[in-house]
């Protein structure tokens, strides 16, 4: 779970789309040009309705519930010294069961990127993909890059994870979106020397970690061995 509202967006939020209305190719871009105002981001979700029991399946975590209330901690105490991860239960706010989720299987960021096409102001949008089945086949979950550090540069102001599930809901009539990722870390504080990457693995201890908004989407290529 992300510490932080991980969804940021620069313009008023756009109209959902019904996944069941949706017909998907195997000519849908992944990215594409974009043309109109230059803005710094924005991402759009379409949805589907759902709920506490039924995210625990997709999830397939037991307590859903106990999640959104540490996030849901961070998000009404963001000066806090204590992350939700951490505060003890009686402090956290108490959510139903019953709590309507609108899940999502993709969200579409849009970010500043000149280009021939676009222009010098133009923008880019790619589409971060979180589906248990792609295209009638296996599952897509696509990784991202985050803000976390904002004092640092470059990939040491980012983090990588991997998106599981998007999702969004509300609490006192105040919206949330949030995704369910898994994070994860570095090797070492360096690029690699040979080939100027930056190396990661998954992180199987980054629970409740801090971050601002998911910037774009990630690729990873694998580290192969020399025999």
């Amino acid at each position: 779970m992300l510490r932080g509202n991980p969804i940021r967006s620069s313009m008023a939020y756009p109209q959902l789309q019904d996944p069941s209305q949706e017909t998907m190719t195997d000519a849908d871009p992944d990215q594409e040009a974009v043309g109109g105002l230059t803005l710094e981001g924005d991402v759009r979700l379409p949805k589907r309705a759902s709920n506490l029991v039924q995210l625990a399946h997709v999830l397939d975590i037991p307590d859903p519930e106990e999640l959104i209330r540490r996030f849901l901690y961070d998000q009404l105490h963001p000066n806090s010294e204590i992350c939700g991860m951490d505060m003890q239960i009686q402090g956290r706010p108490i959510v139903s069961p019953t709590m309507q989720i609108h899940l999502f299987r993709s969200a579409a960021a849009v970010y500043h990127a000149p280009s021939d096409l676009s222009g010098v102001g133009g923008m880019h949008r790619e589409h971060i993909r979180a589906t248990r089945s792609w295209h009638g086949g296996l599952h897509r979950y696509d990784c991202v890059f985050v803000e976390r550090e904002l004092e640092e540069e470059g990939f040491r102001a980012l983090g990588m994870a991997q998106v599981r599930v998007l999702f969004s809901f509300e609490y006192n009539n105040v919206p949330y979106s949030c995704p369910f990722v898994k994070w994860f870390e570095t090797y070492g504080d360096t690029p690699c020397s040979d080939t100027g990457f930056w190396r990661v693995k998954p992180d199987f201890t980054a629970h409740g970690q801090r971050m601002c908004s998911i910037l774009r989407a990630a690729h990873h290529i694998g580290v192969f061995g020399t025999t």
